[in-house]
């Protein structure tokens, strides 16, 4: 349903426009282009409902009722891995288009994701073609953006782990590509082997030398 709003709605565009209007990197009043728009979409959901997951009742023989954890039809993160592989293949958006709404100095969309620690959505964007070490104007990178505060006070903000795992995601992308992390067999990282003596979670000597710069 989602997808068939947004081809509707770019179609609109392109009959009042033209054919000859680019819509992959047109934006709103406010400045944002579609993808970053998308991008701002997740991170102003509500958290719990992209992690959530919904009991039901089910029957069974004899009269009985079994709970059953499912994984949430569709949350939000759902609705945005969908959405960005429309913008991405569908209409060609540019991955690294920044938003040009005043204020916020040319901030690309994968600050966004980072800030918000989406793991899945930041992947996704830079499996897309996202430049992991692109800037804004005022210098700050993704990996600087994971540090941010993202409706921590609200309790609502990312989890430490999710923060680790975000910025070691982002360090795996940089190009020198030669420090990559080892991850378990499930692609997950083990937090505990991370820790200091004090209990803190670090990524390593080296990695924490790129996050200080």
């Amino acid at each position: 349903a989602v997808l068939s709003e947004l081809n509707t709605s770019v179609g609109a565009v392109r009959e009042r426009f033209g054919p000859s209007f680019d819509v992959s990197t047109a934006f709103d009043a406010n400045g944002r282009p579609l993808l970053y728009a998308a991008c701002l979409g997740l991170c102003l959901s509500d958290r719990q409902r992209s992690t959530s997951t919904k009991t039901s009742r089910i029957g069974v023989e004899g009269g009985d009722n079994t709970c059953k954890d499912e994984a949430a039809a569709t949350t939000p993160l759902d609705i945005f891995l969908t959405v960005l592989q429309y913008l991405l293949h569908d209409l060609q958006c540019p991955p690294t288009q920044p938003t040009f709404t005043l204020g916020c100095n040319h901030r690309p969309p994968i600050h966004l994701l980072a800030r918000s620690c989406y793991v899945e959505a930041v992947s996704a964007l830079l499996d897309g073609g996202a430049d992991p070490l692109q800037s804004d104007e005022e210098g700050w990178t993704a990996l600087m953006a994971t540090c941010m505060a993202a409706g921590d006070g609200e309790d609502k903000g990312p989890t430490m782990e999710e923060r680790v795992d975000t910025a070691r995601l982002l360090l795996d992308h940089q190009p020198d590509g030669d420090d990559e992390v080892d991850t378990g067999s499930d692609g997950s990282y083990d937090h505990d082997d991370d820790k200091d003596e004090d209990g803190f979670i670090v990524l390593s000597s080296s990695k924490n030398a790129a996050c200080a710069g």
